[in-house]
């Protein structure tokens, strides 16, 4: 229980009433949840039946970053599933993605962007394809500076 409070002019003044402050409580967290961005388990992206037990939520999340390292087969099959949905793909900084072997794992050509050597600019290219399309795929070109992850977030 909250005890009263004097006012300032001497006189005491009382606390708002419970169950008027809860009201307010959930008014204002319906407020915060309007502006924030939709949760992550909204924006599930669906992939292959195979890789589902080993990812977070067993999909691909949009706005989330996972880690494929060592196979592009493997990274294949993690974008078959969202191509195959309709969504487009990109992937940068990865020479050796074959747009044959591609096809053959499902992946819609025409709604791939590929860039196969970004160069410096890496980053740059990272980002703008982020900003358009759900899923993408990148291979840094080096370690990224302080400065250019907070960029990047």
């Amino acid at each position: 229980m909250i005890a009263p409070r004097p006012a300032p002019d001497g006189a005491i003044a009382s606390e708002p009433a419970p169950a008027a402050r809860l009201e307010r409580v959930e008014e204002l967290q319906a407020r915060i949840r309007g502006m924030q961005a939709t949760r992550l388990d909204a924006r599930a992206v669906p992939t292959h039946p195979a890789l589902a037990s080993v990812l977070p939520g067993g999909a691909l999340r949009e706005g989330a970053v996972v880690q494929v390292e060592g196979s592009i087969t493997l990274l294949m099959a993690a974008l078959a599933g969202p191509s195959r949905s309709g969504r487009w793909v990109a992937v940068s900084g990865i020479p050796e993605f074959g747009v044959e072997a591609a096809a053959r794992f499902g992946i819609d050509l025409e709604r791939l962007v590929l860039v196969p050597d970004p160069g410096r600019q890496w980053l740059t290219v990272a980002a703008a394809l982020a900003d358009v399309i759900p899923v993408v795929a990148v291979r840094p070109a080096g370690r990224l500076a302080p400065a250019e992850a907070s960029r990047f977030a």
